[in-house]
């Protein structure tokens, strides 16, 4: 099967989800504290714990409130409202068809997360997995911790026959995000977002 990799922006419905294992470990390092020291290349090596990839379940919801927040003000200096976040975040756990959370454990807790939505295509008779709500604490940034996520959507959205591609969208000046989504083989797309 072929699909495409992409960075855009759009909304969906719900596919038939591959029911895989997300449990297979990846390597986890603890990210730099200070980028450019001696010590770097050697401190990046130490292996402090594996990273395991799974699919969120309710125990997650407080960590993905979280991370959303954070998020939120990190990149967009917006505050959240917690109650109305809560909601959303809790709507997909209710509804399927909203889409999903695949969340990364290394040191014995939750440390990265993305969700999932859908977008059908006429064009294409299938469903685009939109990739949103990337986090990841920065402890274990440059670690691996959203490339190990990344790879588990992918391999997922490769073993479903009804998933005809990736797609997310990045703020323009995020010039690190966009860096680490070109590092994993997705590329800039001709379309740009419009909203209302």
């Amino acid at each position: 099967m072929q699909y495409a990799t992409q960075i855009t922006s759009s909304s969906g419905v719900s596919p038939t989800v591959a029911k895989d294992s997300l449990d297979r470990p990846q390597r986890c390092l603890m990210a730099p504290p200070l980028p450019g020291s001696e010590i770097y290349r050697s401190f990046r090596q130490m292996e402090i714990s594996k990273i395991i990839v799974r699919q969120a379940i309710a125990n997650d919801i407080d960590s993905i409130i979280q991370f959303n927040m954070e998020m939120a003000y990190e990149t967009e200096k917006i505050t959240l409202s917690k109650h109305i976040l809560r909601k959303g975040v809790s709507a997909v756990f209710e509804d399927s068809a909203k889409g999903f959370y695949i969340v990364a454990e290394c040191d014995n807790r939750v440390v990265g997360q993305a969700m999932i939505t859908y977008e059908w295509s006429d064009w294409r008779n299938g469903i685009f997995w939109w990739i949103q709500s990337v986090y990841v604490i920065p402890g274990y940034r440059r670690a691996g911790v959203f490339r190990s996520i990344f790879n588990q959507i992918k391999t997922m959205a490769e073993k479903s026959s009804n998933i005809c591609g990736l797609r997310l969208y990045v703020d323009k000046y995020n010039a690190i995000a966009k860096s680490v989504y070109e590092s994993l083989g997705m590329k800039a797309s001709h379309y740009d977002l419009y909203e209302s």
